[in-house]
């Protein structure tokens, strides 16, 4: 059963339909401007549901760090799933709370209230593979505010270096899948995180891309320090017991996310996700909200505007690789999901998360 094009299935339409199931279906979620703030909607809801509202920095660095940081409001209830390369990732949390799994492992990060106290409220989670992201969005009058700095395997192996600090890291944190390292950060870490969040409304692209570079490499280099003052065989802080739900759903989109570039059926999703063709069907429709097909279309549509930014794609080929035998059917769904057509991207329009 090849997933290849065909008309797509009207949306639902009904608002209270949609806040209705809002808090339980997982949403694929896009970051837009609207009325001078940024807002995080669900795009695969009706209506561009509003998931969260405030300022959120997006950087990546010339040394190789991703930098995402940002102030927001949670207005709904929802699960934002999403697909992460092989990478050292760090939450630094300075307010609010935080419910988030990599895989099958779930964690909680709490800020303490009442001013900047000390606590446990960063993490470092070691990826080695493609791994699949899950963020629970909970409704709440309290502001969230973090740092998420992601470093990936070849950061570490810059320059000449410390053959033996490597290989402490190694064995403590960047040796194994899904290791972790709970980090109680210091008074000047809070104070780094908090100036990367002061710049996001910073006017000038260059110069904001080098502070927030400088800072970023200041928190890491406290974190690293933190690692390697760990005994040896630490591993870390205990996670919370893991959740079986959404597992299936999060096998299926991992092995989709790194098949995209190729003719997908089924069968071969299913059996990597360990379903039945109909259990995926109808798992994939109830948590996403949309169907298997569906959701390969528009991720192709994502990957293809991304080249067509990049590498100046002509229609052909970007209709090619999106999967559409016709030009004029791309052109259209182009327009549909993104509100320009492919020769008329407005890059300030919306961008993925």
């Amino acid at each position: 059963m090849p997933l290849t094009e065909r008309p797509s299935q009207a949306p639902d339409t009904t608002t209270d339909r949609a806040s209705e199931i809002l808090s339980k279906r997982v949403v694929l979620a896009e970051m837009v401007e609207r009325d001078q703030r940024q807002k995080i909607v669900a795009r695969n809801l009706p209506y561009g549901r509003v998931l969260a509202t405030g300022r959120f920095l997006s950087e990546t660095t010339p040394s190789g760090l991703g930098i995402q940081a940002g102030y927001s409001e949670e207005q709904a209830d929802a699960h934002v799933v999403a697909t992460i390369q092989p990478c050292l990732t760090l939450t630094v949390l300075l307010c609010g709370e935080v419910h988030f799994g990599y895989d099958s492992e779930e964690f909680v990060l709490r800020a303490p209230r009442g001013g900047r106290q000390l606590g446990q409220q960063a993490l470092a989670v070691n990826l080695r593979r493609l791994t699949t992201f899950r963020r629970e969005i909970r409704r709440s009058e309290q502001p969230l505010g973090k740092v998420h700095i992601q470093a990936g395997p070849d950061w570490f192996l810059r320059g000449k270096g410390d053959s033996d600090m490597r290989q402490r890291l190694s064995n403590r944190l960047l040796g194994r899948h899904l290791a972790r390292h709970y980090w109680q950060p210091s008074r000047r870490v809070l104070t780094l995180c908090e100036q990367i969040l002061a710049l996001r409304e910073e006017g000038d692209a260059l110069h904001r891309n080098l502070q927030v570079e400088s800072l970023a490499l200041q928190v890491m280099g406290h974190f690293i320090e933190d690692v390697l003052r760990a005994p040896d065989g630490t591993d870390t802080a205990t996670a919370q017991p893991p959740s079986r739900r959404g597992e299936p759903l999060a096998a299926a989109l991992a092995f989709i996310e790194a098949h995209l570039h190729r003719e997908l059926r089924l069968e071969e999703i299913a059996r990597a996700s360990a379903m039945s063709v109909s259990t995926l069907q109808r798992r994939f429709k109830q948590e996403t909200g949309i169907t298997v097909f569906d959701y390969i279309r528009n991720r192709r549509l994502d990957k293809v505007r991304d080249g067509l930014r990049m590498d100046r794609l002509s229609i052909s080929e970007a209709a090619y690789m999106a999967g559409y035998n016709h030009p004029s059917n791309f052109i259209t769904a182009f327009k549909r999901r993104f509100g320009v057509t492919p020769g008329n991207m407005n890059d300030n329009n919306s961008r993925s998360l």
